[in-house]
């Protein structure tokens, strides 16, 4: 799901002429794993800028950004990261765009509150 709608995004709304834009390349699902693991990681190093986290000197380096994805891969995942269509959205939901997400994790007994 999430694969399909960051891929879609990008499709319907391909930013041209962006110079420090990487050639997008469809998502897959293991990118997307490594990417939410590296959002994840991220605060613990408290960075002030994102491109902070692939700098290459040697007082503020963290090499392992840098293996996981180029500084442009990643903003170009992170641009294009989606959860649902927006061209699709329900008035008066105004968690729509996480909506399958809360779902999914409501079936499979992540949330224990109804009212979410």
């Amino acid at each position: 799901m999430i694969v399909d709608e960051t891929n879609s995004f990008h499709r319907n709304s391909a930013r041209i002429g962006q110079s420090h834009a990487a050639p997008w390349i469809n998502a897959t699902t293991n990118e997307i794993y490594i990417f939410l693991a590296t959002v994840m990681l991220m605060p613990h190093l408290k960075n002030n800028r994102i491109r902070d986290y692939w700098s290459t000197d040697r007082l503020i380096a963290t090499p392992i950004f840098a293996e996981l994805f180029t500084r442009d891969q990643f903003r170009a995942l992170l641009t294009n990261f989606h959860f649902r269509d927006n061209q699709n959205q329900i008035s008066g939901d105004s968690l729509y765009k996480i909506r399958p997400i809360i779902d999914e994790l409501k079936k499979k007994g992540f949330l224990l509150f109804e009212s979410v």
